[in-house]
């Protein structure tokens, strides 16, 4: 892939994003206390509770996300079907929050977004990639978590083009 026209370059962005809709660099918020109570949907949240939002789970909503477990970066262009919930409408502004959002963005975001963009333009014009661990298949790759255990590495085969 290279970046000739606009059109590459919004690909690009759409790319990243689905990247970080399926694979969110944070799993889980810091966790909020509430300051008094609230009703949150049908919960009921107690004064001092503590509030965690679960990224991974929020970007793969099926009531926000058109097949929510395909990485398929069309869906972040307006002008494609897959960009509107599964109902045919517009999706809610928070469901794609993988740097967090309003007063609590991150505010690391511009300078992630570019050096994300930056890398993957050169490293898919440098390298072909190729999965070659029998664990994983197209139906099964693997997924980051964050744990107190031992790191599998996952065999790739790196070739420059």
């Amino acid at each position: 892939m290279t970046i000739e026209n606009v059109g590459d370059l919004e690909y690009l962005n759409n790319v990243v994003s689905e990247g970080l809709r399926i694979q969110p660099p944070v799993r889980n918020s810091t966790p909020r206390h509430l300051s008094g109570e609230m009703k949150l949907g049908k919960y009921h949240i107690l004064k001092d509770q503590a509030l965690v939002v679960m990224m991974a789970a929020v970007h793969r909503h099926s009531k926000q996300w058109q097949r929510p477990d395909d990485f398929l970066p069309e869906r972040f262009d307006s002008a494609h079907p897959l960009s509107l919930t599964p109902d045919g409408k517009k999706r809610n502004t928070f469901s794609f929050v993988p740097f967090m959002g309003g007063k609590r963005i991150c505010f690391g975001k511009t300078f992630a977004m570019a050096n994300l963009k930056l890398i993957t333009t050169y490293f898919t014009q440098c390298f072909d990639f190729e999965l070659c661990d029998e664990r994983y298949s197209k139906d099964n790759l693997p997924i980051s978590h964050m744990a107190a255990t031992k790191i599998v590495p996952i065999m790739t085969r790196i070739s420059t083009r």
